[in-house]
């Protein structure tokens, strides 16, 4: 910018074109640097999401695994509230992923699929209704609210385990 300035001064205008020249050139590389640094940080922050929809689904997981070890105890009314708030969050990981896996479909058409489908199964598998069935079952039918819970840690580890991979899958294309 400086050497345009200089260039303005000086009333030779081959100068100044140069110095035109190079001014638009200096312009368009700071814009394509620019432009992978916003390209880099939106990958950034698409693998951050990841990481946390995977440590969601971990998370639900264990609480599941820890609700379906205090079964056939006194506390029933507890896991059962423990239980609407699993469904509640369960939901917010299936909208986070189909959400996540559309923003993926600029980095990676590969991992925005699977994480589509993995928000697809979570539907098909209809786990947050599964879970609030089990809520209310806690309290008057203990033996199905087991079995649905032992099918609820099954499907959720499951869940867990697929976006772990996807994850680690993303992980390593991204390094290559």
């Amino acid at each position: 910018l400086q050497a345009l300035q200089q260039q303005l001064e000086d009333p030779d205008p081959a100068r100044l074109a140069e110095a035109l020249q190079q001014f638009a050139q200096d312009q368009q590389a700071f814009q394509e640097r620019l432009e992978r640094t916003l390209a880099l940080l939106r990958q950034v922050q698409a693998e951050q999401r990841l990481l946390a929809a995977v440590a969601q689904a971990q998370d639900l997981a264990e609480r599941q695994q820890m609700i379906n070890d205090a079964l056939g105890g006194d506390d029933a009314a507890r896991l059962s509230e423990q239980e609407a708030a699993m469904a509640r969050d369960t939901d917010h990981l299936q909208q986070d992923l189909q959400k996540l896996g559309s923003d993926f479909a600029t980095l990676d058409q590969e991992t925005a699929a699977a994480l589509q489908a993995e928000a697809q199964m979570m539907t098909e598998q209809n786990l947050s209704g599964r879970m609030q069935e089990m809520e209310q079952n806690l309290v008057t039918r203990p033996t199905q609210a087991q079995r649905q819970g032992e099918g609820l840690e099954q499907d959720l580890a499951r869940l867990t385990q697929s976006l772990q991979s996807l994850q680690a899958s993303f992980d390593g294309q991204q390094r290559q």
